[in-house]
């Protein structure tokens, strides 16, 4: 993908419907990226506690910044904290989805819809390879001065 056009320079099964889970945290740390504050302190509750594993195993109330949290969701892919972070940046599980979705149609990214915001398999939550693809993008169109010497 050229990274200044979004054209497709080469595809094989890009289309492919695959598993979402790592798109949807990157979805999840974009929007707390946008949304808060990297000093910001995000409490579990009994819900965020209840997630499967993978997970950080903090308890109910204990918090973290929202800075150790974004790396614990994309380093580790802790779905505990995926669920944290959706309920301090969307007041709710269920706000935080109607946000990603604001955020997914903005971007012209339609397979989040109705996505969940762990990520955790589910049959119907599959994207193809343009999906990620198009969050390769978005730090050079952020932030082009930062990375002019890149791609």
């Amino acid at each position: 993908m050229d990274v200044e056009s979004g054209r497709i320079l080469y595809g094989k099964e890009e289309q492919t419907p695959r598993p979402m889970a790592s798109t949807t945290k990157i979805m999840t740390c974009l929007l707390a990226l946008e949304q808060s504050s990297p000093s910001e302190e995000v409490s579990f509750s009994s819900h965020a506690v209840s997630m499967p594993k993978v997970h950080l195993g903090a308890s109910k109330g204990s918090s973290f910044t929202m800075n150790d949290l974004l790396h614990s969701l994309m380093l580790e892919s802790h779905n505990d904290t995926a669920v944290a972070v959706a309920e301090h940046v969307g007041g709710s599980v269920e706000g935080f989805a109607d946000k990603m979705n604001q955020k997914a149609a903005e971007l012209g990214l339609n397979p989040f819809r109705n996505a969940q915001r762990t990520g955790c398999r589910r049959p119907s939550k599959h994207t193809g390879r343009y999906v990620p693809a198009c969050f390769l993008r978005l730090p050079k169109q952020r932030f082009p001065e930062d990375h002019s010497d890149t791609v």
